[in-house]
Protein backbone atom coordinates (compact mmCIF):
# COMPACT_ATOMS: atom_id res chain seq x y z
CA UNK A 1 0.00 0.00 0.00
CA UNK A 2 1.50 3.55 -0.92
CA UNK A 3 1.48 6.03 1.54
CA UNK A 4 -0.05 9.31 1.04
CA UNK A 5 0.61 12.79 2.79
CA UNK A 6 -2.02 15.29 2.32
CA UNK A 7 -1.89 19.00 2.90
CA UNK A 8 -4.18 20.72 4.08
CA UNK A 9 -6.22 23.15 2.15
CA UNK A 10 -9.23 25.05 4.33
CA UNK A 11 -12.70 26.32 2.75
CA UNK A 12 -15.14 26.38 5.91
CA UNK A 13 -15.49 29.32 7.39
CA UNK A 14 -14.63 27.78 11.06
CA UNK A 15 -11.30 27.97 9.40
CA UNK A 16 -10.84 31.69 10.35
CA UNK A 17 -10.29 30.62 13.83
CA UNK A 18 -6.66 31.04 15.77
CA UNK A 19 -5.57 27.90 15.91
CA UNK A 20 -3.64 25.86 14.22
CA UNK A 21 -4.55 24.84 10.63
CA UNK A 22 -5.27 20.58 10.58
CA UNK A 23 -2.81 18.57 9.43
CA UNK A 24 -3.94 15.80 7.54
CA UNK A 25 -3.33 12.40 8.84
CA UNK A 26 -1.67 9.97 6.02
CA UNK A 27 -4.33 7.47 4.69
CA UNK A 28 -3.29 4.68 2.46
CA UNK A 29 -4.17 4.04 -1.32
CA UNK A 30 -4.69 0.90 -2.46
CA UNK A 31 -1.15 -0.19 -4.47
CA UNK A 32 -1.67 0.60 -8.32
CA UNK A 33 -3.33 -2.36 -10.61
CA UNK A 34 -0.46 -3.70 -12.84
CA UNK A 35 -3.44 -5.79 -14.72
CA UNK A 36 -5.14 -2.43 -15.62
CA UNK A 37 -3.74 -1.51 -19.39
CA UNK A 38 -2.59 1.62 -20.06
CA UNK A 39 -1.14 2.05 -23.59
CA UNK A 40 -0.02 4.01 -26.43
CA UNK A 41 -0.26 3.19 -30.07
CA UNK A 42 2.19 5.50 -31.64
CA UNK A 43 4.33 7.88 -29.65
CA UNK A 44 4.96 11.56 -30.97
CA UNK A 45 8.02 12.04 -33.48
CA UNK A 46 11.66 12.69 -31.75
CA UNK A 47 10.63 10.68 -28.93
CA UNK A 48 12.20 7.45 -29.89
CA UNK A 49 15.14 9.74 -31.93
CA UNK A 50 15.68 9.33 -35.53
CA UNK A 51 14.54 5.93 -37.42
CA UNK A 52 18.21 5.54 -38.60
CA UNK A 53 19.63 5.21 -35.08
CA UNK A 54 16.45 5.08 -32.79
CA UNK A 55 16.97 5.41 -28.80
CA UNK A 56 14.30 2.68 -27.86
CA UNK A 57 15.56 1.86 -24.35
CA UNK A 58 15.28 5.36 -23.38
CA UNK A 59 11.67 6.50 -25.07
CA UNK A 60 10.21 2.68 -23.24
CA UNK A 61 11.78 3.84 -19.83
CA UNK A 62 10.19 7.27 -19.80
CA UNK A 63 6.87 5.74 -21.00
CA UNK A 64 6.88 3.11 -18.00
CA UNK A 65 7.56 6.11 -16.29
CA UNK A 66 4.75 7.80 -17.06
CA UNK A 67 2.42 5.12 -16.09
CA UNK A 68 2.21 3.05 -19.66
CA UNK A 69 2.74 -0.93 -19.35
CA UNK A 70 1.64 -1.33 -23.05
CA UNK A 71 2.96 0.21 -26.49
CA UNK A 72 1.61 -0.63 -29.71
CA UNK A 73 4.20 0.51 -32.62
CA UNK A 74 1.95 2.15 -34.89
CA UNK A 75 3.76 5.02 -36.34
CA UNK A 76 0.83 6.55 -38.66
CA UNK A 77 1.02 9.99 -39.43
CA UNK A 78 -2.00 10.34 -41.19
CA UNK A 79 -5.40 7.97 -41.59
CA UNK A 80 -4.21 7.74 -45.35
CA UNK A 81 -0.79 5.67 -44.63
CA UNK A 82 2.26 7.91 -43.92
CA UNK A 83 3.97 7.45 -41.14
CA UNK A 84 7.33 7.49 -39.56
CA UNK A 85 10.22 4.30 -40.90
CA UNK A 86 10.35 2.77 -37.40
CA UNK A 87 7.83 -0.24 -37.67
CA UNK A 88 10.93 -2.49 -38.91
CA UNK A 89 12.99 -2.63 -35.58
CA UNK A 90 9.73 -4.51 -34.25
CA UNK A 91 9.63 -7.29 -37.19
CA UNK A 92 11.52 -9.91 -38.94
CA UNK A 93 12.86 -10.19 -42.14
CA UNK A 94 10.12 -12.73 -42.62
CA UNK A 95 7.29 -10.05 -42.66
CA UNK A 96 9.41 -8.44 -45.98
CA UNK A 97 9.73 -11.34 -48.18
CA UNK A 98 12.76 -10.40 -50.37
CA UNK A 99 11.15 -11.58 -53.67
CA UNK A 100 8.66 -8.99 -52.78
CA UNK A 101 10.35 -6.18 -51.55
CA UNK A 102 13.94 -6.63 -52.21
CA UNK A 103 16.63 -7.24 -49.36
CA UNK A 104 16.51 -4.91 -46.62
CA UNK A 105 19.53 -4.59 -44.14
CA UNK A 106 19.65 -6.00 -40.53
CA UNK A 107 20.51 -2.60 -39.24
CA UNK A 108 16.56 -1.50 -39.18
CA UNK A 109 14.97 -4.95 -38.52
CA UNK A 110 14.67 -6.70 -35.16
CA UNK A 111 17.66 -8.83 -35.25
CA UNK A 112 19.77 -6.05 -36.03
CA UNK A 113 21.69 -3.81 -33.11
CA UNK A 114 18.28 -1.72 -32.23
CA UNK A 115 15.82 -4.91 -31.36
CA UNK A 116 13.09 -2.85 -29.66
CA UNK A 117 11.80 -5.93 -27.91
CA UNK A 118 14.73 -5.96 -26.16
CA UNK A 119 14.98 -2.07 -25.45
CA UNK A 120 11.19 -2.74 -23.88
CA UNK A 121 12.55 -5.54 -21.28
CA UNK A 122 11.60 -4.32 -17.85
CA UNK A 123 9.46 -1.23 -18.69
CA UNK A 124 6.96 -2.19 -20.49
CA UNK A 125 5.20 -4.40 -22.68
CA UNK A 126 5.20 -4.51 -26.75
CA UNK A 127 1.75 -5.36 -28.41
CA UNK A 128 2.65 -6.81 -31.96
CA UNK A 129 0.36 -5.76 -34.64
CA UNK A 130 0.20 -9.19 -36.15
CA UNK A 131 -1.27 -8.36 -39.32
CA UNK A 132 2.49 -6.30 -39.95
CA UNK A 133 4.10 -9.99 -40.16
CA UNK A 134 1.71 -10.56 -43.91
CA UNK A 135 1.27 -7.55 -44.54
CA UNK A 136 2.14 -8.98 -48.90
CA UNK A 137 -0.50 -10.51 -48.55
CA UNK A 138 -3.97 -8.93 -49.78
CA UNK A 139 -6.49 -7.94 -47.27
CA UNK A 140 -8.80 -9.52 -49.54
CA UNK A 141 -7.57 -13.06 -50.20
CA UNK A 142 -7.95 -15.93 -47.56
CA UNK A 143 -4.85 -16.52 -45.34
CA UNK A 144 -2.94 -19.56 -45.65
CA UNK A 145 -2.66 -21.10 -41.89
CA UNK A 146 0.82 -22.66 -42.94
CA UNK A 147 2.47 -19.37 -43.59
CA UNK A 148 0.98 -17.45 -40.75
CA UNK A 149 2.48 -20.23 -38.58
CA UNK A 150 5.67 -19.63 -40.18
CA UNK A 151 5.75 -15.56 -40.01
CA UNK A 152 4.62 -16.14 -36.14
CA UNK A 153 7.46 -18.64 -36.04
CA UNK A 154 10.11 -16.04 -37.49
CA UNK A 155 9.00 -13.43 -35.33
CA UNK A 156 9.68 -15.62 -31.87
CA UNK A 157 12.71 -16.93 -33.34
CA UNK A 158 14.50 -13.62 -34.61
CA UNK A 159 13.00 -10.83 -33.18
CA UNK A 160 12.68 -12.59 -29.12
CA UNK A 161 14.81 -15.29 -29.56
CA UNK A 162 12.26 -17.48 -28.29
CA UNK A 163 11.30 -15.68 -25.53
CA UNK A 164 7.63 -14.23 -25.69
CA UNK A 165 7.59 -12.59 -22.24
CA UNK A 166 7.86 -9.14 -23.69
CA UNK A 167 4.80 -9.78 -25.98
CA UNK A 168 1.94 -7.65 -24.01
CA UNK A 169 -0.79 -8.85 -27.04
CA UNK A 170 -1.18 -9.65 -30.48
CA UNK A 171 -3.03 -6.99 -32.19
CA UNK A 172 -4.68 -9.42 -35.24
CA UNK A 173 -6.44 -6.08 -37.42
CA UNK A 174 -7.43 -2.41 -37.20
CA UNK A 175 -11.16 -2.22 -37.49
CA UNK A 176 -11.89 -5.39 -39.22
CA UNK A 177 -15.96 -5.10 -39.15
CA UNK A 178 -15.22 -1.09 -40.10
CA UNK A 179 -13.22 -2.49 -43.14
CA UNK A 180 -14.97 -5.56 -44.24
CA UNK A 181 -18.34 -2.99 -44.93
CA UNK A 182 -16.63 -0.61 -46.55
CA UNK A 183 -14.92 -2.92 -48.91
CA UNK A 184 -18.76 -4.35 -49.18
CA UNK A 185 -20.78 -1.07 -49.65
CA UNK A 186 -18.24 1.50 -50.89
CA UNK A 187 -14.72 0.91 -52.89
CA UNK A 188 -16.91 -0.13 -56.44
CA UNK A 189 -15.36 -3.50 -56.26
CA UNK A 190 -16.81 -6.63 -55.65
CA UNK A 191 -14.19 -8.91 -55.73
CA UNK A 192 -12.19 -6.46 -52.89
CA UNK A 193 -13.97 -7.54 -49.96
CA UNK A 194 -12.09 -7.72 -46.88
CA UNK A 195 -11.41 -11.00 -45.72
CA UNK A 196 -13.09 -11.33 -41.85
CA UNK A 197 -12.12 -15.30 -41.76
CA UNK A 198 -8.14 -14.33 -41.17
CA UNK A 199 -8.78 -12.61 -38.44
CA UNK A 200 -9.66 -15.99 -36.65
CA UNK A 201 -6.76 -17.71 -38.42
CA UNK A 202 -4.06 -14.93 -37.12
CA UNK A 203 -5.67 -15.21 -33.72
CA UNK A 204 -5.19 -19.35 -33.34
CA UNK A 205 -2.00 -19.44 -34.83
CA UNK A 206 -0.64 -16.12 -32.45
CA UNK A 207 -2.19 -17.83 -29.28
CA UNK A 208 -0.44 -21.33 -30.46
CA UNK A 209 2.87 -20.03 -31.11
CA UNK A 210 3.40 -16.77 -29.33
CA UNK A 211 0.65 -17.57 -26.48
CA UNK A 212 -0.25 -14.35 -26.32
CA UNK A 213 -3.77 -12.24 -25.55
CA UNK A 214 -5.20 -11.33 -28.62
CA UNK A 215 -6.76 -7.76 -29.34
CA UNK A 216 -8.95 -6.39 -31.64
CA UNK A 217 -10.15 -3.11 -31.71
CA UNK A 218 -13.71 -1.75 -33.90
CA UNK A 219 -14.35 1.91 -35.50
CA UNK A 220 -17.16 3.60 -34.00
CA UNK A 221 -19.20 3.21 -36.90
CA UNK A 222 -22.51 3.70 -36.16
CA UNK A 223 -21.90 6.60 -33.79
CA UNK A 224 -19.52 7.66 -36.77
CA UNK A 225 -21.54 7.23 -40.33
CA UNK A 226 -24.60 9.40 -38.20
CA UNK A 227 -22.13 12.40 -38.18
CA UNK A 228 -20.64 11.72 -41.48
CA UNK A 229 -23.41 10.63 -43.41
CA UNK A 230 -24.58 14.37 -44.98
CA UNK A 231 -21.42 16.16 -45.22
CA UNK A 232 -19.81 12.79 -46.68
CA UNK A 233 -22.64 12.18 -49.18
CA UNK A 234 -23.68 8.79 -47.75
CA UNK A 235 -27.18 8.58 -48.89
CA UNK A 236 -29.59 8.36 -45.96
CA UNK A 237 -31.26 4.94 -47.68
CA UNK A 238 -28.10 3.02 -47.65
CA UNK A 239 -27.34 3.59 -43.91
CA UNK A 240 -29.38 0.62 -42.32
CA UNK A 241 -27.47 -1.91 -45.06
CA UNK A 242 -24.17 -0.38 -44.17
CA UNK A 243 -24.70 -0.69 -40.16
CA UNK A 244 -26.37 -4.21 -40.70
CA UNK A 245 -22.60 -5.36 -42.78
CA UNK A 246 -20.69 -3.76 -40.04
CA UNK A 247 -22.56 -5.57 -36.83
CA UNK A 248 -22.29 -9.14 -39.18
CA UNK A 249 -18.67 -8.28 -39.03
CA UNK A 250 -18.54 -7.48 -35.98
CA UNK A 251 -19.93 -10.95 -35.32
CA UNK A 252 -17.80 -12.63 -37.04
CA UNK A 253 -14.68 -11.24 -35.48
CA UNK A 254 -15.44 -9.70 -32.05
CA UNK A 255 -14.76 -13.68 -30.57
CA UNK A 256 -11.40 -13.59 -31.58
CA UNK A 257 -10.24 -11.12 -29.11
CA UNK A 258 -9.25 -11.62 -25.72
CA UNK A 259 -9.01 -8.08 -25.30
CA UNK A 260 -11.35 -6.02 -27.03
CA UNK A 261 -13.09 -2.30 -27.79
CA UNK A 262 -14.11 0.38 -30.11
CA UNK A 263 -11.57 3.53 -30.91
CA UNK A 264 -13.85 6.28 -29.75
CA UNK A 265 -12.75 10.27 -31.08
CA UNK A 266 -15.42 12.72 -30.22
CA UNK A 267 -13.43 15.67 -29.77
CA UNK A 268 -14.72 18.24 -32.41
CA UNK A 269 -17.61 15.62 -33.59
CA UNK A 270 -19.22 16.13 -30.40
CA UNK A 271 -19.91 18.19 -26.46
CA UNK A 272 -21.18 15.10 -25.13
CA UNK A 273 -18.90 12.37 -24.21
CA UNK A 274 -21.43 10.33 -22.90
CA UNK A 275 -20.78 7.65 -26.02
CA UNK A 276 -17.51 6.99 -24.52
CA UNK A 277 -19.84 4.72 -21.88
CA UNK A 278 -22.27 3.49 -24.95
CA UNK A 279 -18.92 2.32 -26.58
CA UNK A 280 -17.67 0.85 -23.09
CA UNK A 281 -21.21 -1.36 -23.10
CA UNK A 282 -21.31 -2.45 -27.32
CA UNK A 283 -17.74 -3.86 -26.23
CA UNK A 284 -19.08 -5.78 -23.35
CA UNK A 285 -21.94 -7.17 -25.41
CA UNK A 286 -20.38 -8.08 -28.19
CA UNK A 287 -17.41 -9.93 -26.62
CA UNK A 288 -17.97 -10.58 -23.32
CA UNK A 289 -15.74 -12.88 -22.63
CA UNK A 290 -12.82 -10.87 -23.59
CA UNK A 291 -11.22 -7.95 -21.08
CA UNK A 292 -12.75 -4.24 -22.39
CA UNK A 293 -10.78 -1.39 -23.53
CA UNK A 294 -11.06 1.42 -25.26
CA UNK A 295 -9.29 3.61 -27.43
CA UNK A 296 -9.21 7.55 -27.45
CA UNK A 297 -7.24 10.68 -29.10
CA UNK A 298 -4.28 11.62 -28.76
CA UNK A 299 -4.78 13.97 -31.68
CA UNK A 300 -6.96 16.51 -33.24
CA UNK A 301 -9.03 15.05 -36.50
CA UNK A 302 -6.17 18.06 -38.86
CA UNK A 303 -3.40 16.01 -37.36
CA UNK A 304 -4.65 12.89 -38.72
CA UNK A 305 -6.05 14.10 -42.19
CA UNK A 306 -9.67 13.33 -41.46
CA UNK A 307 -11.86 15.34 -42.81
CA UNK A 308 -14.42 16.15 -40.35
CA UNK A 309 -14.37 18.82 -37.43
CA UNK A 310 -12.50 21.78 -37.12
CA UNK A 311 -9.37 22.05 -38.49
CA UNK A 312 -6.29 22.12 -36.05
CA UNK A 313 -8.86 21.32 -32.96
CA UNK A 314 -6.90 19.00 -30.69
CA UNK A 315 -8.58 17.99 -27.32
CA UNK A 316 -8.33 20.44 -24.06
CA UNK A 317 -6.63 18.98 -21.07
CA UNK A 318 -9.76 18.73 -19.44
CA UNK A 319 -11.21 16.73 -22.51
CA UNK A 320 -8.82 14.22 -22.49
CA UNK A 321 -8.93 13.95 -18.68
CA UNK A 322 -12.97 13.81 -18.81
CA UNK A 323 -12.35 10.72 -21.50
CA UNK A 324 -10.10 9.06 -19.84
CA UNK A 325 -12.16 8.95 -16.47
CA UNK A 326 -15.18 8.24 -18.36
CA UNK A 327 -13.58 5.06 -19.42
CA UNK A 328 -12.71 3.75 -16.18
CA UNK A 329 -15.94 4.88 -14.74
CA UNK A 330 -17.47 2.77 -17.35
CA UNK A 331 -15.83 -0.47 -16.42
CA UNK A 332 -12.63 -1.00 -19.00
CA UNK A 333 -9.73 -2.75 -17.85
CA UNK A 334 -7.38 -1.16 -20.44
CA UNK A 335 -7.22 2.45 -21.86
CA UNK A 336 -4.98 2.97 -24.88
CA UNK A 337 -4.43 6.40 -27.16
CA UNK A 338 -3.81 6.61 -30.33
CA UNK A 339 -2.66 9.69 -33.13
CA UNK A 340 0.43 11.03 -31.17
CA UNK A 341 2.51 9.76 -33.89
CA UNK A 342 1.39 12.89 -35.62
CA UNK A 343 2.46 15.36 -33.09
CA UNK A 344 5.97 16.27 -32.45
CA UNK A 345 7.49 15.82 -28.90
CA UNK A 346 6.92 18.43 -26.74
CA UNK A 347 3.01 19.31 -27.75
CA UNK A 348 0.82 19.99 -25.01
CA UNK A 349 -1.67 17.30 -25.85
CA UNK A 350 0.70 14.66 -25.52
CA UNK A 351 1.87 16.18 -22.20
CA UNK A 352 -1.78 15.69 -21.23
CA UNK A 353 -1.90 12.15 -22.22
CA UNK A 354 1.39 11.26 -20.20
CA UNK A 355 -0.39 13.22 -17.10
CA UNK A 356 -3.54 11.35 -17.29
CA UNK A 357 -1.88 8.17 -17.41
CA UNK A 358 0.20 8.79 -14.99
CA UNK A 359 -2.95 9.98 -12.68
CA UNK A 360 -4.97 6.44 -13.75
CA UNK A 361 -1.51 4.49 -13.00
CA UNK A 362 -1.78 5.85 -9.71
CA UNK A 363 -5.55 5.66 -8.68
CA UNK A 364 -5.80 2.30 -10.47
CA UNK A 365 -5.94 0.15 -7.24
CA UNK A 366 -9.23 2.15 -6.44
CA UNK A 367 -10.98 0.86 -9.18
CA UNK A 368 -11.44 -2.83 -7.76
CA UNK A 369 -12.47 -1.90 -4.53
CA UNK A 370 -15.69 -3.32 -3.47
CA UNK A 371 -18.46 -0.97 -5.09
CA UNK A 372 -20.95 0.90 -3.15
CA UNK A 373 -24.39 1.47 -4.69
CA UNK A 374 -24.90 5.54 -4.78
CA UNK A 375 -27.15 7.96 -6.89
CA UNK A 376 -25.29 11.16 -6.25
CA UNK A 377 -24.23 12.08 -10.00
CA UNK A 378 -25.71 15.23 -12.00
CA UNK A 379 -27.63 14.48 -15.24
CA UNK A 380 -24.14 14.55 -16.86
CA UNK A 381 -22.00 13.47 -14.50
CA UNK A 382 -20.47 10.04 -14.63
CA UNK A 383 -19.73 8.68 -11.03
CA UNK A 384 -18.63 5.05 -9.25
CA UNK A 385 -18.09 4.98 -5.49
CA UNK A 386 -15.39 2.21 -4.25
CA UNK A 387 -15.20 1.33 -0.18
CA UNK A 388 -11.62 0.68 1.07
CA UNK A 389 -9.96 0.83 4.57
CA UNK A 390 -12.43 3.06 6.05
CA UNK A 391 -12.26 5.74 2.71
CA UNK A 392 -15.04 6.62 0.52
CA UNK A 393 -13.15 6.81 -2.89
CA UNK A 394 -15.90 8.68 -5.23
CA UNK A 395 -14.60 8.87 -9.03
CA UNK A 396 -16.88 11.13 -11.37
CA UNK A 397 -16.40 12.82 -14.87
CA UNK A 398 -18.51 15.24 -15.84
CA UNK A 399 -19.19 14.37 -19.89
CA UNK A 400 -20.24 18.12 -20.93
CA UNK A 401 -18.77 21.34 -21.39
CA UNK A 402 -21.66 22.60 -18.48
CA UNK A 403 -20.81 23.22 -14.67
CA UNK A 404 -22.91 21.51 -12.52
CA UNK A 405 -22.58 20.17 -8.64
CA UNK A 406 -22.87 16.70 -7.58
CA UNK A 407 -23.62 15.30 -4.00
CA UNK A 408 -21.61 13.28 -2.54
CA UNK A 409 -22.34 10.36 -0.36
CA UNK A 410 -21.34 11.31 3.20
CA UNK A 411 -22.53 9.29 6.46
CA UNK A 412 -23.58 11.21 9.80
CA UNK A 413 -19.78 10.33 10.68
CA UNK A 414 -17.80 13.99 9.86
CA UNK A 415 -15.40 12.98 7.26
CA UNK A 416 -12.27 14.83 5.57
CA UNK A 417 -12.80 15.41 1.95
CA UNK A 418 -9.28 14.84 -0.06
CA UNK A 419 -8.91 15.56 -3.88
CA UNK A 420 -6.46 12.11 -3.79
CA UNK A 421 -4.57 13.25 -7.24
CA UNK A 422 -3.61 16.93 -6.07
CA UNK A 423 -3.30 15.58 -2.38
CA UNK A 424 -5.46 19.02 -1.83
CA UNK A 425 -8.43 18.77 1.35
CA UNK A 426 -11.74 20.17 -0.73
CA UNK A 427 -13.48 20.19 2.76
CA UNK A 428 -13.28 19.16 6.49
CA UNK A 429 -15.21 17.96 8.60
CA UNK A 430 -18.47 17.74 6.99
CA UNK A 431 -21.49 15.31 7.10
CA UNK A 432 -25.07 14.60 5.53
CA UNK A 433 -25.55 15.72 2.27
CA UNK A 434 -21.99 18.12 0.84
CA UNK A 435 -22.58 19.42 -2.74
CA UNK A 436 -19.54 19.81 -4.71
CA UNK A 437 -19.65 22.25 -7.45
CA UNK A 438 -18.52 20.37 -10.73
CA UNK A 439 -16.88 22.39 -13.79
CA UNK A 440 -17.04 21.72 -17.56
CA UNK A 441 -15.61 18.57 -18.30
CA UNK A 442 -14.13 18.02 -14.41
CA UNK A 443 -13.21 14.51 -13.70
CA UNK A 444 -11.42 14.06 -10.39
CA UNK A 445 -11.08 11.15 -7.70
CA UNK A 446 -11.94 11.95 -4.08
CA UNK A 447 -11.57 10.11 -1.08
CA UNK A 448 -14.25 10.84 1.58
CA UNK A 449 -12.15 9.96 5.18
CA UNK A 450 -14.11 8.88 7.89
Amino acid sequence: MKRVALAFLCVLPSCDSDEAPYEAPEFALPAPDDTFLLGAAGAPQRLFGDAAAPTFATAFAALADDGFNRFVPVFLTDENGAGTDHLTYFLPHAAFPEAVVGPIPSAIMCDGPNNAWTAARGHLQIVLPAYALLMDYPVTEALDPTVVRQRYEAFVRDCLAGDTSQVGGLYLYDEPANNYMTSTCCDGDPDATFTLGNVAVLADMGRDVVGASTMVIEAPTPFFLELVAEPWGIPAADLPGMLETFWTGVAATAPSADVYGFDVYPVDLVTDFATIADHAALGREHAPAAMPIVVLQGFGMADMNIDVGTPGRRPTRSETRALAFLAAIAGVRGIYWYGQSALVLGEAIWDDVREVARDLRRVSGILGLPPLVTNVGASTVEVIARRGDGVTYVVFANTAPVATAITLPLTATAHRVVDVVTGSVVAENVSGEFVLPVAAYDARVLALVD
